[in-house]
């Protein structure tokens, strides 16, 4: 009982260290996403309310409460919907997202027509880095 109780406790204070530091590391992933190198030659000067902006579409695959940045602007998470009403074409839409302890793999488009952009992560001690990626239409 003692031995269960104390590997219980164990997998307890894993889980919450690693809980903690997934936010995190979501958002470096999705931050390093959106300043992929070879993705900024699509990106366009499309202004919306007097300032350079992008957007993403907020369909749950990853979390919106993610404080990213664009253009020295914050990223807007807005559901598809009202980006079609608001006219709204600088948008990123991830259409999967999926990471565990040392590995992430990113997949979305950019724009209505924009390339689409599939990116696997390695973590390497503290630090996450694209291994291979790829980009079309």
């Amino acid at each position: 009982m003692k031995k269960t109780t104390t590997i219980i406790y164990a997998f307890l204070i894993f889980s919450i260290c690693v809980t903690g530091q997934t936010l995190q590391d979501k958002k470096i992933i999705i931050q390093k996403s959106i300043d992929f190198k070879e993705l900024q030659a699509y990106y366009s000067d499309i202004e919306f309310e007097g300032k350079k902006q992008l957007f993403i579409v907020n369909n749950g695959i990853i979390p919106s409460n993610l404080e990213l940045v664009k253009y020295d602007n914050k990223v807007n998470f807005m559901l598809k919907e009202n980006m079609f009403h608001k006219n709204i074409k600088n948008h990123i839409e991830f259409m999967s997202f999926s990471i565990d302890s040392i590995r992430a793999d990113v997949k979305f488009y950019y724009g209505l027509s924009g390339p689409d952009v599939d990116l696997i992560f390695q973590k390497m001690g503290d630090s996450w880095f694209i291994v291979r990626s790829g980009i079309g239409k």
